[in-house]
């Protein structure tokens, strides 16, 4: 199988031996795969889909190796092959007057940005926490962002993808042949198809069609430091208001310390004993026990009338205190914060593992805008994370009507077999609360949909999967 690929890819495009795959961070839940293909176009693709097809081989697909993020993928039996989609990175469009892109998968957030700020377009890119990431891989994981835009599956328009049989499908209005309004008009007549190309293995992702947020007027970004689990659960409730009547437009996050802290600082040097030393992390970084981050986005004049009312809403937390994050260059955490709210990656955000760690797992929980369901979410993740050993890493991201925990578990190599039995008690705990995966690490997609299985979502599940991929191709 690999000399055939090295011939159709080029040697330098198939890696291939437990010592590259290992080195190239492609190895995954103690499983290191066969090789990895590093396809450049379709066509490439395509004979890569063939010779997986003939040697009984699965694939999980990698659309940026730079981050090792934005896989989604089950667990299999079958041995596997990583398609590396790095050298798909195309910028196929840019539309300035029409605010969107046209990517293929290779594409990090920092690469467009980085286009976008150079050509003068005045746009601004939504990333994740990682910068590096792919942003079609990112889309295609529903991954989140931080500004205005921050719902990476409501801002994504026009795909392209290709099947387990080879064949390329254009959706939404990209079916067409003379359209011009594929990156414009989410939803072609009929059954809205993009959504089964996300967080599924039903078929491989190769141009992302993505809307830009316009750099508004005026900008105001805001922190928020929080003294209490009440005081969290007071901000929850002020901010239910302001995301339902859109007076704070962006994915509002809540952190603890440890999580933001975690890319500028080393465990080993906040520790007593085994324990995180919260108040010392908290003075050195400028953190309350909970910090909360949000923006307001518009014309001078409406940002002049709603920032005093949402200031005013926030310091009537008792011991709260509210920061204009314009003024906190000097902190590294709260400039990295801002940043990203503003459409500019963060490359320190990415380290996680900085902390104290090799790798680490994730997991994202969903519940109301309520503050009672986020404290009971808060109790039941971190009595389960710390009983397993871990560190509490985690924060909430506040959408439009829901909130979602996003938990992470830092580990070394020889770790990883206590952090997965941790993650898959996390879920299963959750599940019977009613707390939904919104998201999860490679390799865990079916845990998380184990706890969909009513009203019969599996077995519909099933026969997308049978019609598409009858021979399980797609790990």
């Amino acid at each position: 199988m690999f000399n055939d690929l090295k011939k159709k890819l080029g040697k330098a495009a198939v890696l291939s031996g437990d010592n590259a795959v290992i080195n190239g961070g492609y190895a995954r839940l103690g499983r290191t795969p066969l090789g990895v293909v590093m396809p450049e176009d379709v066509d490439q693709l395509r004979a890569v889909l063939s010779a997986a097809a003939e040697n009984n081989v699965s694939l999980w697909v990698l659309p940026n190796a730079a981050a090792n993020g934005g896989m989604v993928g089950s667990a299999t039996d079958k041995d596997i092959l990583v398609i590396d989609q790095s050298r798909m990175n195309n910028i196929v469009e840019v539309n300035s007057k029409a605010a969107y892109a046209l990517v293929e998968p290779g594409v990090s957030y920092t690469q467009l940005n980085e286009h976008l700020e150079q050509n003068g377009t005045g746009l601004w890119v939504d990333c994740d926490r990682n910068g590096l990431n792919s942003v079609a891989g990112s889309i295609a994981a529903r991954e989140f962002g931080y500004t205005a835009y921050g719902d990476h599956t409501m801002m994504q328009c026009g795909m392209e993808v290709l099947l387990a049989d080879g064949e390329l499908v254009r959706l939404g209005m990209g079916a067409m042949p003379e359209s011009n309004t594929w990156q414009l008009a989410k939803y072609a007549y009929g059954p809205y198809l993009d959504g089964l190309f996300t967080q599924s293995s039903l078929g491989i992702v190769t141009k992302m069609g993505v809307w830009l947020m316009p750099a508004p007027p005026a900008y105001q970004p805001f922190a928020v430091t929080l003294e209490s689990n009440g005081d969290l659960a007071q901000a929850v409730e002020i901010l239910r208001s302001f995301k339902v009547n859109v007076i704070v437009p962006n994915t509002v996050v809540i952190s603890n310390p440890v999580l933001d802290a975690s890319p500028f600082s080393s465990r080993q040097d906040y520790t007593n004993g085994n324990t995180v030393d919260l108040d010392r992390l908290r003075m050195d970084h400028g953190l309350g026990l909970w910090t909360l981050y949000g923006a307001l986005y518009n014309t001078p004049p409406n940002v002049d009338v709603l920032w005093p009312m949402v200031k005013g809403a926030f310091s009537g937390i008792q011991g709260a205190t509210v920061l204009d994050l314009k003024t906190q260059a000097g902190n590294p955490v709260l400039a990295g914060r801002e940043s990203m709210m503003r459409g500019r990656p963060s490359a320190e955000f990415s380290n996680l593992n900085n902390w104290s760690g090799q790798a680490h797992l994730y997991a994202g929980f969903v519940s109301p805008i309520d503050g009672r369901q986020v404290l009971k979410m808060n109790k039941l993740v971190s009595d389960t994370v710390r009983s397993n050993g871990f560190d509490y890493l985690t924060e909430f991201a506040v959408g439009w009507r829901s909130v979602i925990q996003r938990v992470y578990l830092t580990y070394q190599g020889e770790a990883e077999p206590r952090a997965a039995a941790c993650l898959e008690t996390l879920v299963d705990a959750m599940a019977q609360r009613g707390y939904g995966v919104s998201h999860i690490s490679t390799g865990y997609l079916d845990r998380a949909l184990a706890g969909y299985d009513n009203a019969g979502m599996s077995e519909l599940r099933g026969r997308l999967k049978q019609a598409l991929d009858p021979g399980n191709l797609f790990a």
